[in-house]
């Protein structure tokens, strides 16, 4: 039985929706972000099986200039106009404990492996979203931000595909799913 850890550098998506209260209606919008956390795993051999650990993290979301069609209501008339998501920003920190299960298959000196694990923990979040809405002909443009920070539950589960050369050295990709409260 060894310990190791390991660093992983990914991409994340995250869906924000706008809801408009005025008409009831709704957009979302996809930020794009960057994933960066460290592994310290225990009791895993070199060749598969179950293992523990810890990781933490930060994740960071961008926003794009995703624009948006949006109305309200003036009087009796519905006002079109043109909502910008820009300057928005989203960050968090987590700690978490994790569990999986890596099967190993190949020789000593080379293989592949599958995997899935799970984890459960806390973490800390803060942003703020700059909203730029044009109004027609008029270009009454103005802007709306607010900043909140959350501390909550995350979860996460994830599936891997790696490849193993030697004892020591493995390349790993995974895909997963953070699972947390509103934000």
């Amino acid at each position: 039985m060894v310990n190791f850890a390991s660093t992983t550098y990914g991409v994340a998506f995250m869906p924000v929706e706008f809801y408009n209260e005025n008409m009831d209606t709704s957009n979302t919008v996809t930020m794009t972000g960057i994933d960066i956390r460290l592994f310290n795993g225990k009791n895993i051999t070199n060749r598969g099986g179950f293992y523990t650990g810890t990781e933490i993290g930060l994740i960071m979301f961008f926003s794009g200039d995703e624009e948006f069609e949006d109305s309200y209501t003036d009087g009796t008339d519905t006002v079109e106009y043109t909502i910008v998501n820009s300057d928005s920003f989203i960050g968090t920190v987590f700690l978490m404990a994790k569990y999986g299960y890596r099967l190993d298959l190949g020789l000593k000196l080379f293989g592949i492996s599958l995997g899935w694990e799970m984890g459960i923990g806390a973490r800390i979040a803060s942003g703020n979203f700059d909203i730029k809405s044009n109004m027609g002909a008029e270009d009454a443009s103005r802007s709306e931000g607010y900043e909140t920070t959350a501390i909550s539950m995350i979860l996460d589960t994830a599936v891997e595909g790696s490849i193993r050369l030697g004892t020591d050295l493995r390349f790993v990709a995974k895909v997963g799913m953070l699972l947390t409260p509103p934000f």
